[in-house]
């Protein structure tokens, strides 16, 4: 071979060879960053509790000191036992114990952290009825 073919030929490998690189490289990372925010989206383990998963969401997004911490894991642990002591179908209960855990959650937040919760809480509904609806559920009021 000449050397001007050569050198064409080693030129064209070399961009090659970084081309494939370059594209596996970036594969990887955008990979990584989708399982990331995969596992991020989905809060701890599925051996959690709801509240556990519900109190992982509020930390995150409500930016809660360490004591606002304590003392929410206090009121969703009184809340679940709470609705752990109610027997047979006593919707109305439950939900008055679930508006109570909130009224007292709300006395734990700084104010702009209440708006947060409200935004945070539009969210969950409006996802809960998106998911209602699609698996064909009625809304309840």
């Amino acid at each position: 071979m000449k050397g001007s073919t050569k050198a064409i030929l080693w030129v064209i490998l070399v961009f090659a060879t970084g081309a494939i690189f370059g594209s596996v490289v970036s594969f990887l990372a955008v990979k990584n960053r989708v399982v990331e925010t995969v596992n991020r989206s989905r809060g701890p383990g599925p051996d959690t509790t709801r509240e556990q998963r519900f109190l992982q969401r509020m930390l995150r997004q409500l930016d809660l000191d360490s004591e606002q911490e304590k003392e929410m894991r206090v009121i969703l642990e009184r809340s679940r036992q709470r609705v752990k002591s109610l027997e047979g179908d006593q919707r109305q209960r439950l939900r008055q114990v679930r508006h109570e855990t909130m009224r007292e959650i709300r006395g734990v937040l700084r104010p702009e952290q209440q708006d947060k919760l409200e935004d945070f809480l539009k969210r969950l509904r409006h996802r809960s009825r998106q998911e209602k609806h699609r698996r064909g559920s009625p809304d309840r009021p």
